[in-house]
This record gives structure tokens, C-alpha cells and sequence, in this order.
């Protein structure tokens, strides 16, 4: 079950859509922490690849209506829903934090991208909108 999650999560799986990073990975334990975007976990980060490889839209919308419906799921639990920072804007994972000896090693950097508004799903707004179903405002 650990080893699984964590595969998809990483991108490793077969079939996985999700893009992000281990880090705690205890080998003996099949244990480990996973971090990365909502958008990148949900498969933004895939779709936007495979569309500039010319590989069809599928893909980015699977990923869009992953991201927006476990938005929409987290807003039924209870307690205060937490978005992260990012979120709002479809926040890519960045992975220029390997080329940082500041930062290299530390996972949890690549939530954060190093200029604002880059990577972000404003760059597939133009395929969406062109599809003609966006959920969401475009423009």
C-alpha cells in the first residue's frame, strides 16, 4: 500500500500522472513522504508535457478535473479547508531548487517557485479555451 502511494505519487507507477518528489524515505520501513503541487500531484505538470508533445489534450484535462474536484471535495470536510500557496493558480512544481547548493536536498522546496506566476496553468489557458468546455474563466 506505502510502496504503491508512494510510486504513483512520484510518477513511477505505470500509468501515473502524478509528478512529485520523495524525501524521509526509509527503505527498511517501505515508508516515505511525498511532496509536490496540488497541480502537479493531480497531473497539470503531465498534461502541459505531453500537450507540448503533441500527444492531445487528454491528459490536461484529466488533470484539471482531478485538481478542481479535490478542491471542491475538500471544501465538504469539516474544519477549515486549507489551500496552500499556489493552488490558486495552478502552481507547478519547481525544480530548479537540484541546481541550488542553498537548497538541494530539500524537497519541500519545489511547492515554492522562484518567480511568481511562472509554470503555472496560464500556460495552457489558450488549449482550454479553444476546447471550448473550460471549467473555469479564461482569458
Amino acid at each position: 500500500h506505502k510502496k504503491y502511494l508512494n510510486e504513483w505519487f512520484t510518477g513511477k507507477w505505470p500509468g501515473s500522472w502524478a509528478r512529485g518528489e520523495m524525501y524521509n524515505d526509509a527503505a527498511d520501513l517501505g515508508d516515505a513522504r511525498t511532496c509536490g503541487t496540488t497541480a502537479s500531484l493531480c497531473g497539470l505538470e503531465t498534461g502541459i508535457l505531453e500537450m507540448l508533445d503533441s500527444k492531445g489534450e487528454a491528459s490536461l484535462r484529466r488533470g484539471l478535473d482531478c485538481d478542481l474536484m479535490l478542491h471542491a471535495w475538500l471544501f465538504t470536510q469539516t474544519g477549515i479547508p486549507v489551500i496552500y500557496s499556489g493552488d490558486e493558480i495552478a502552481q507547478l512544481n519547481d525544480y530548479s531548487y537540484h541546481e541550488d547548493p542553498a537548497h538541494c536536498g530539500m524537497v519541500f522546496v519545489s511547492r515554492f517557485a522562484s518567480a511568481p506566476h511562472t509554470g503555472h496553468l496560464q500556460l495552457t489557458q489558450s488549449s482550454i479555451a479553444a476546447s471550448g468546455d473550460s471549467p473555469v474563466p479564461v482569458g
